[in-house]
Formats: C-alpha cells, structure tokens, sequence
C-alpha cells in the first residue's frame, strides 16, 4: 500500500460523510406531485451514495467503496439518530417526512452496500 492509498483513506470517508450530511439535510426538500414528496436526499442516497462507493472503488480498489459507505452510515446514522434539546430531528420516524427519511437511510445503506462490495469487471 501506497502513501497515497494511505492519504485517500480519510479523503474518501469524509467524502461519504458529507455526502451523508447533505442527504440528511436535503431529505425534508423537493417537488411534491401528487400530494406526495419527491424528496432529494432520499434521491441523493438512493443513486449518489452508489456512484460514490463505486468512484471509491475504482480510486482503492481492495476497500475504497467500503471506506465511503461506512463515512455515509457514521454521518446519517448519527444525524437520524440524534435530538436536540426543543425535540425536533434531522430525519424524523414519523409525520410527512417518515418515507422519505426511512428511504434515505435504508435505501442508501443497500444501495451503497451493493455499490461497495461488489467487484467490478476488468
């Protein structure tokens, strides 16, 4: 292992964590059709986290995507799991914003789960 593999370790985890935050804080906006939200972080987890973990991959082919995803699950995990002081949370588990919150979050972790551990074809 390289230096430089060594130096792309903490970039692509931070990479997946802000990744995670902005979906976190993107899943209550978006168009709404029908009555019902078309949320963009739930759109975010659902094909950027992917595309991330396969860019981490082609960038540390042995555990690069594995790296993004778990820097995506410390992030939205704790940003879902944590309550302020008033109550209110980032990604609530019940209301409107339930579905599109329990996409992101499942949805994500699959998706990108897939995303990391599958290999690609030379």
């Amino acid at each position: 292992m390289s230096v430089l593999d060594l130096l792309m370790i903490p970039v692509l985890a931070v990479l997946g964590a802000l990744a995670g935050v902005w979906g976190a804080l993107l899943v209550p906006d978006g168009p709404r059709v029908a009555g019902h939200l078309l949320s963009l972080g739930a759109a975010l987890g659902l094909v950027g986290l992917p595309l991330l973990c396969r860019l981490g991959a082609r960038a540390l082919p042995r555990f690069g995507g594995v790296v993004v995803l778990l820097g995506w699950l410390a992030a939205a995990v704790t940003l879902g799991g944590t309550t302020r002081s008033n109550g209110s949370v980032v990604l609530p588990g019940s209301g409107d914003l339930a579905v599109p919150a329990l996409v992101f979050l499942l949805g994500g972790a699959v998706l990108g789960s897939f995303a990391a551990l599958v290999r690609q074809r030379p």
